[in-house]
């Protein structure tokens, strides 16, 4: 047995706060290209916010998650091993963490807009049941409320399976397991294609995300096994930065390609992620740094997950506030992405003050370890 001094080492990692600017430019990436409306393409939001097509921000947030998940879990198995502790109590910690960070708002959230919006009302078993993107996949298309939770269900049910395969497998498979996972998404992705889904179907398929997921996980594990796998974790960040990034600045001036764009742009897009959470886990250096540890953008990447939550409600909100106004075709769209944006922001701080990190507290009553 170990002190609980020396548990602790095992059970934590040092704040990366770099990660939090990065979930701040993921979220904000996201409400804006939500915010700008599609059939304004001339306009001069609609130009400024495009970057949404180049580097989308849900896959950033699922590297983010499969690395951060699988350092915790990796963790986990040290404490495992060296505590002597059980599988189901280290499982039963796990997601006792995860359910106080994610679902007190999110149900409170669904609860509400349920009550408020006659298409959630109409939907609400899927989004209670963490199922969004099997309803867009049976429907093809996303409606116009509430189906922005589709990212959230893909990473919930990533959580029911992930941390079975992390915790049990034995040592030497483990690294198998994270690239099949990786390879997995791209065969998925080639199979949706083949029979005809269309673009929307692919990417909410269950499997089609887990090589953001798995490349997030892949770097995780080098980092635990750093001795071993240094110089191919830094192999692999440099062909993100010099190949990936050169290949999608390239397709941003050529006509858009359907294989590209479903089959081949998400895992190089990934790749590219997996160097930007690597360089920001290990902290940039100079101007990028001293920009990334800015205390608002910070700030913003803690309150990101209540701003992903909240922020798809405030369009139809404002959509029927401006039309009884008679404002509709008089407010200019970057006014209204802005009061959007406020409106979004002035919920989500209350949201953190009151409601998550008080609960988000509670989770050093369940640590990993027993002390």
């Amino acid at each position: 047995m170990i002190s609980q001094k020396e548990n602790v080492k095992v059970q934590e990692k040092g704040y990366m706060i770099q990660l939090d600017s990065l979930r701040a430019i993921a979220v904000l990436n996201v409400m804006l290209s939500h915010f700008t409306p599609a059939n304004v393409p001339n306009s001069f939001a609609s130009s400024l916010f495009s970057v949404y097509d180049w580097f989308p921000g849900v896959p950033l947030f699922f590297v983010l998650s499969g690395f951060l998940i699988t350092g915790i879990l990796l963790r986990c198995r040290d404490v495992m091993k060296v505590n002597g502790q059980s599988f189901g109590f280290t499982l039963k910690r796990f997601y006792i963490r995860r359910f106080l960070r994610i679902l007190p708002i999110y149900y409170l959230t669904l609860v509400l807009t349920g009550i408020i919006f006659k298409q959630v009302k109409n939907i609400f078993f899927w989004h209670l049941t963490y199922t969004t993107n099997i309803l867009v996949l049976l429907r093809g298309d996303f409606d116009e409320t509430s189906t922005h939770f589709w990212s959230l269900s893909m990473e919930e049910q990533f959580y029911l399976v992930w941390p079975f395969l992390i915790l049990l497998i034995p040592s030497k498979y483990l690294l198998k397991v994270i690239m099949a996972t990786i390879s997995l998404a791209i065969v998925s992705r080639l199979g949706c294609y083949l029979i005809g889904l269309n673009s929307i179907q692919i990417y909410v398929f269950p499997l089609t995300s887990l090589d953001s997921l798995g490349l997030g996980a892949l770097l995780a594990y080098f980092m635990h096994y750093e001795a071993c796998y240094q110089r191919t974790k830094e192999d692999l960040c440099n062909f993100g930065l010099w190949i990936c990034l050169p290949v999608i600045i390239l397709f941003i001036f050529l006509p858009k390609l359907m294989v590209f764009e479903v089959l081949i742009k998400p895992t190089i897009l990934a790749l590219f992620y997996l160097w930007l959470v690597n360089r920001a886990a290990n902290g940039f250096s100079g101007l990028p740094g001293r920009i990334l540890e800015l205390k608002p953008l910070v700030f913003i990447g803690k309150i990101s997950y209540g701003l992903y939550v909240y922020h798809y409600f405030m369009i139809p909100v404002f959509s029927k506030m401006l039309q009884h106004l008679n404002l509709s075709s008089k407010i200019p769209v970057s006014i209204e992405i802005i009061l959007q944006s406020i409106a979004t922001f002035a919920v989500a701080v209350g949201s953190w003050f009151l409601i998550e990190k008080p609960i988000n507290n509670l989770k050093h009553q369940f640590s990993y370890g027993k002390a």
